[in-house]
């Protein structure tokens, strides 16, 4: 796992949100999320901003760049 996929599931857990929802509120499926947390694939900078802003992180902190 890569340290997006495991600071992106840790963060909506600690959100208390699912996946699914995530999802939602993305407009994506709720499988193309799942990959994001698998590290299978990597979301659009587009999408990492989204998330960022929905999860209460910067995207640096996202990405891995700062602790």
């Amino acid at each position: 796992m890569s340290v997006f996929s495991d600071r992106l599931k840790e963060k909506r857990k600690n959100k208390g949100y699912t996946q699914e929802k995530i999802s939602q509120l993305l407009d994506i499926g709720q499988s193309a999320y799942a990959k994001w947390e698998n590290g299978r694939t990597e979301p659009t900078l587009e999408n990492v901003v989204k998330l960022a802003n929905i999860l209460d992180v910067t995207t640096d902190y996202l990405l891995g760049m700062v602790k």
